[in-house]
């Protein structure tokens, strides 16, 4: 054994069995983040520029111990510092009081601004007003005056302040459309910012404002987002006034993304000024040396040596600790994680540093970590996510791309699930563009040119990526293996892994020309788009039948599966939707129960009109336990019946035995666009046919 193995031997006692690389969130761990930050390019441009005013990073990339450094530097220069971290309970009530007052993202955001703005200049107020050197200003009167006037505003801090503004300007205005006004004047805020910047210049100082945690109680809706999207156009505001505020928000990925969607001035206003947070082999090594340092009480060697002290065998060196990094998504969370679980199996060997099969005996537990993390910061915007990666349990690690998009677009045929995730089989529709949507997140890589090193995407971002070959490899991130029981004749550690983020401009796979968010916001547009530009008639009617059949899937993919198009024998040229019903709740189920359908028969007719022949051939579509109700989807332009149409439902029921529901297409279209955002109506569409069968059982029969 070396003298380096003795040494390292020796330190077991000092690391003993705790997190031997600290907490792993780092804002947890004062001790790690005092003596073992490391101080990156990112952090030396915040601390010494005015250039960024956000952050933006993925779940784990450093976002909060950053905040929390940042903010101890920027305490030492400026003449107050403002550290905000919204409430989940605050936010979720602003939301709530918002939406009832603004209908879009625009109207939303106008006022969050005015909203932001007051909570900005009052903390920039009183942090004036708290200096010792305020005595000197020309306008302490007025701040003076200010706070006695509004003191129940300043009783109240961050979140508390801006819901309380918003509440009480909508308790003094006759209309919501008097609400920005309001504000802007009731809160004297021209006047506030021209007081703020004024002593602010006067003394030569500035105040920073930090926000951290933005993302709590946030869902990707319009409404949620224009609070976000109020509060960065205010910071970009004050920031081109030179006002002396400097603002600074720590943003999650997934946010920033939903705000370039909705935002038009995002370009404008916020990208200029966005720093991304990217870490790479260096920064990791020099991230974990310097933890190491403080843990086995080392100084003056180098990263590799500080690392050699800690690993052995397959593990030493810089290529051991790449091998490590093949198990992370190249995040600091990732790589601290699973470095303390990998000592804590060496520990119970009775060894002080890790071998390569302690990452063995932790690997699959960390895949099944960074697989649901995975789930978890993409359900929002896309929750069929986990059905997706799910077709690759079992499979190989690596295979063609021709060979991939036909098991994807296998699983979209076959169509056999049901849940929420179901609904974007449906909404994208092919296995090219669900390929494109597991590429942006990171769970499937591409090879670049050669086909030794492949191309990932670590940052959540849905690169500029062109047409790839049918014939070039593609490959499931080795961190995700474990989790999905994947099958390689590579090892993680012979995966050569190439980093696409915004700083490359590698071109590896298919087009992907929006973000996730975005990708789904706007398929549910063109879907919608598609319905209002099918001509009417019989020539048009399998465009229809496609349009119905992809929308069925979307509405109910909690309570029917096997959705398919089947030749009518008895209709020329025409189809019938079958589907089996499987609901537990709600529709389904009470036409499971009462009328024993269990096939969903429906037929589809691209006629404005119908007739009492339509309404008698869908009564003759009997499938195998299609039961005594079935459904005629037609184009007509109302919802309601004629009295004629009311009696020839009537006849049909008695003399066949079954109930035809009538439902125009445009409700189904209706009900799509109820899916546009996240507190969308799910169950739009369950009621609206609920409601539909009671008028018919209570009215028509």
């Amino acid at each position: 054994m070396s003298s380096s193995d003795n040494v390292s031997l020796s330190s077991k006692q000092k690391i003993g069995m705790g997190n031997v690389l600290g907490e792993v969130r780092g804002e947890k761990d004062k001790t790690m983040l005092s003596s073992a930050f490391v101080e990156t390019a990112s952090y030396e441009a915040l601390i010494h520029r005015n250039d960024y005013n956000f952050v933006v990073g993925r779940r784990g990339s450093g976002k909060s111990a950053l905040f929390y450094k940042v903010s101890g530097e920027l305490k030492k220069t400026a003449l107050h510092l403002v550290e905000e971290r919204p409430d989940e309970e605050h936010v979720a009530v602003f939301q709530d009081v918002l939406k009832k007052i603004a209908p879009d993202y625009r109207t939303a955001r106008i006022i969050t601004r005015l909203i932001w703005k007051a909570q900005l200049l009052t903390s920039a107020l009183r942090g004036l007003r708290d200096n010792y050197k305020s005595k000197r200003l020309g306008a302490i009167d007025f701040i003076e005056g200010y706070i006695i006037r509004h003191k129940d505003v300043f009783d109240r801090r961050g979140t508390a302040r801006s819901l309380y503004v918003l509440q009480q300007s909508i308790r003094r205005c006759v209309s919501p459309a008097e609400l920005p006004v309001e504000i802007a004047n009731y809160y004297e805020l021209g006047k506030l910012q021209e007081i703020v910047s004024s002593a602010l210049s006067q003394m030569g100082k500035r105040i920073v404002v930090l926000y951290d945690g933005l993302d709590e109680g946030w869902i990707p809706t319009p409404i949620a987002t224009a609070i976000l999207g109020g509060l960065a156009k205010i910071v970009a505001d004050l920031a081109d006034a030179n006002s002396g505020v400097h603002c600074i928000l720590f943003i999650r990925d997934n946010m920033f993304r939903a705000l370039a969607q909705f935002d038009d001035d995002f370009t404008r206003n916020i990208e200029g000024s966005a720093m991304r947070l990217h870490w790479d082999e260096e920064s990791l090594l020099a991230l974990v040396a310097a933890r190491l340092r403080v843990t086995l009480n080392l100084s003056g060697e180098s990263d590799v040596k500080v690392w050699n002290r800690f690993a052995y065998r397959e593990l030493r060196n810089r290529e051991g600790f790449l091998r490590c990094l093949k198990y992370t998504l190249y995040r600091p969370r990732d790589i601290i994680v699973l470095l303390n679980k990998a000592y804590a199996v060496a520990s119970l060997a009775g060894r002080s540093e890790i071998v390569e099969s302690d990452l063995e005996a932790t690997a699959a537990s960390i895949s099944k970590s960074r697989f649901e993390d995975l789930l978890k910061e993409y359900d929002e915007v896309l929750p069929g996510l986990g059905l997706f990666a799910s077709i690759f349990h079992g499979r190989p690690a690596v295979d063609t791309y021709e060979n991939v998009l036909k098991v994807l677009d296998a699983a979209v045929a076959r169509n056999d699930r049901l849940g929420v995730g179901v609904r974007d089989f449906a909404l994208l529709g092919s296995g090219r563009e669900i390929f494109s949507a597991l590429y942006s997140v990171g769970f499937l890589g591409a090879a670049e040119a050669g086909g030794e090193r492949f191309s990932f995407c670590h940052d959540g971002n849905n690169s500029n990526i062109s047409s790839l070959d049918s014939r070039k490899n593609t490959i499931v991130h080795p961190c995700y293996w474990k989790a999905l029981e994947i099958v390689s004749e590579l090892a993680p550690e012979d995966v050569l892994i190439q980093l696409d983020d915004e700083e490359s401009e590698t071109q590896v796979g298919p087009v992907v020309e929006a973000e996730l968010q975005d990708l789904r916001v706007k398929r549910l547009g063109q879907v919608a788009e598609e319905f209002h530009r099918i001509p009417l008639g019989i020539g048009d009617a399998h465009h229809l039948e496609r349009w119905v059949h992809s929308a069925m899937q979307m509405l109910f993919s909690e309570s029917i599966t096997h959705v398919e198009l089947k030749p009518n024998n008895d209709v020329s040229q025409s189809r019938d939707l079958l589907a089996t019903n499987m609901a537990e709740r709600g529709f389904w189920k009470r036409v499971l129960q009462d009328y024993g359908v269990r096939q969903v028969v429906a037929l589809i007719r691209n006629e404005a009109e119908f007739t009492e022949e339509d309404l008698r051939n869908a009564a003759k579509a009997n499938y195998e336990k299609s039961g005594r109700l079935a459904l005629l989807i037609t184009r007509a332009t109302n919802e309601g019946l004629t009295l004629a149409e009311r009696k020839w439902i009537k006849d049909v029921k008695e003399r066949e035995g079954k109930l035809i529901l009538v439902v125009p297409a445009f409700l189904i279209a209706r009900a799509q666009s109820k899916l546009r955002a996240k507190r969308k109506r799910i169950d739009y569409a369950d009621e609206l046919l609920t409601k539909r069968l009671d008028t018919y059982e209570r009215s028509y029969l």
